[in-house]
């Protein structure tokens, strides 16, 4: 169970089967949002271990039922540490810390973006698009929750086949590493990285 975390707050309130969306969602169909019902979401901090660039810190994804506005249904996502926004990582300048990107999302896990399709106009409004309704893209949403990847990828699902780093891993050839499609395979559930802050930014190296 995955409790319900709000991003006002921070609050867990509860699993999210005794949420009942549905009517949430239904109910939202005859009106609009309230503006400015709930302050900006500030971020959990954290603070890596330093002194030692040995010393690993875990940052994992997670799932968590989160709900991003007062009058919105919670609403199931991927973050880091299982917060959206993810947690402001703080540091001081020059320190080098390690950290360890960990996959923790289980593995029948629902996938938690809706993919659909639909048809285009010409010019296409920005906002118009679903507002009749649309069937949800059934080979996206039975992706594999270890399985990360960028929105290009979904592309490939949508025309019925695998990314080219998708297929080149299945030869043998990206087993156990990264891709540039940001995939992460069975045997690849953890990235460590070594950051360091300076005074250009962040600068991560593998």
């Amino acid at each position: 169970m995955t409790d319900v975390t709000d991003t006002q707050t921070g609050a867990r309130t509860g699993a999210h089967a005794d949420i009942d969306r549905d009517a949430a969602t239904r109910d939202l169909e005859t009106r609009e949002l309230t503006p400015f019902m709930a302050p900006l979401t500030v971020p959990p901090v954290l603070r890596p271990a330093g002194g030692d660039v040995l010393e690993e810190t875990e940052i994992a994804v997670r799932s968590a039922w989160v709900r991003l506005h007062p009058q919105l249904p919670p609403t199931l996502m991927w973050g880091y540490e299982g917060s959206v926004p993810g947690p402001t990582i703080e540091v001081r300048r020059g320190e080098r810390v390690r950290i360890a990107w960990t996959n923790r999302v289980p593995k029948d896990s629902e996938f938690p973006v809706t993919a659909v399709e639909a048809p285009r106009t010409s010019p296409p409004p920005s906002t118009r698009p679903g507002r009749d309704g649309v069937e949800p893209n059934k080979d996206v949403a039975a992706l594999p929750a270890w399985t990360v990847t960028l929105p290009q990828a979904l592309n490939f699902v949508r025309a019925g086949e695998a990314p080219p780093t998708a297929r080149r891993r299945a030869a043998g050839t990206t087993a156990g590493r990264t891709t540039p499609w940001g995939t992460a395979t069975p045997s690849c559930r953890s990235i460590r990285t070594t950051t360091r802050r300076s005074s250009g930014g962040i600068t991560t190296t593998p």
